[in-house]
């Protein structure tokens, strides 16, 4: 696989939103407006980036969001019960609707620095019963859930597992979730690890080439990967050391918008900036989906 021309790559600041915690972006392709996730206490903030015109919205525990229709869904503890252990020992982390249109979700235990696990979920059902989460991943198969992205097609999915630095593809079943082999072990097909001296994998997204852009946090990079052999193609550097999430968007998917955390005493910290390679854009793969509710 070809790796793109990282000395062409530019980067520039289109947000200084000052967020504590920069996370999930997303794009109406409709309304060609890029909105994410500002996760700061129980308060989560959508930013508009069309003309400067910031719109926000503010839910308990907003912690990721998809799009339904041409508007975003905000996903809130109200959409499906939350089994009691859960609640009192972890918090929701990254989740994307699938291109089934099935709402996947991983989980972050309170503990996680100390090495308490956390789990991957499928929101299930509908409009016409009660939404119920589904295990996919559970605490043994899984660290610390985070960025999630499909291969064209849905015939996988990529998912980081941050702790342990692991980007891994797993076959998909019909709602684009982790599927199972015969044995009941996770039909993990491929394996990435990122040396921690690079940083920790956070966020990702993939590209219409299927290389895999991927948030290091604590690294100050976003790092491309080949899907079918693993291998690191390159880096963009970013202006910050703590990135955290990219998306493909623009009228062309050739720009990747890109969060970060502002907790650090640097410029453009808890802003979204816009990453532009020549020749590199993302695919319907690369967007989230939208959640079918029916």
């Amino acid at each position: 696989m070809k790796a793109p021309n990282f000395e062409e790559a530019t980067v520039q600041l289109v947000l200084d939103a000052k967020a504590k915690i920069g996370e999930a972006p997303t794009c109406l392709e409709a309304r060609q407006e890029r909105v994410f996730v500002e996760r700061q206490g129980n308060v989560g903030t959508f930013s508009s980036l069309i003309d400067g015109d910031d719109a926000i919205a503010e839910g308990r525990d907003l912690l990721c969001q998809s799009r339904q229709e041409e508007g975003a869904a905000l996903l809130g503890p109200q959409v499906a019960a939350i089994p009691e252990p859960l609640r009192r020992s972890a918090r929701f982390n990254d989740g994307k609707a699938s291109p089934a249109g099935s709402f996947i979700v991983g989980t972050v235990h309170n503990q996680a620095s100390e090495g308490r696990p956390g789990q991957l979920f499928h929101l299930a059902g509908g409009p016409s019963g009660p939404f119920d989460l589904v295990q996919v991943l559970s605490e043994e198969e899984l660290k610390m859930a985070n960025g999630l992205c499909w291969m064209e097609g849905m015939q996988s999915m990529w998912h980081c597992d941050t702790y342990p630095g692991l980007i891994k593809e797993y076959r998909c079943d019909k709602h684009g979730a982790p599927d199972r082999n015969d044995d009941g072990t996770p039909a993990c097909i491929n394996e990435i690890q990122v040396d921690k001296q690079d940083g920790i994998p956070d966020g990702m997204t993939i590209d219409s080439c299927g290389r895999l852009w991927v948030a290091l946090f604590n690294g100050g990079a976003l790092a491309c990967y080949d899907s079918k052999d693993g291998k690191e193609l390159g880096k963009v550097q970013m202006p910050v050391r703590q990135p955290t999430c990219p998306v493909f968007g623009g009228p062309n998917l050739d720009i990747m918008y890109v969060t970060c955390k502002g907790e650090e005493p640097e410029e453009g910290a808890g802003g979204v900036f816009a990453v532009g390679i020549p020749g590199v854009r993302g695919t319907t793969a690369s967007c989230p989906a939208k959640i079918q509710l029916a």
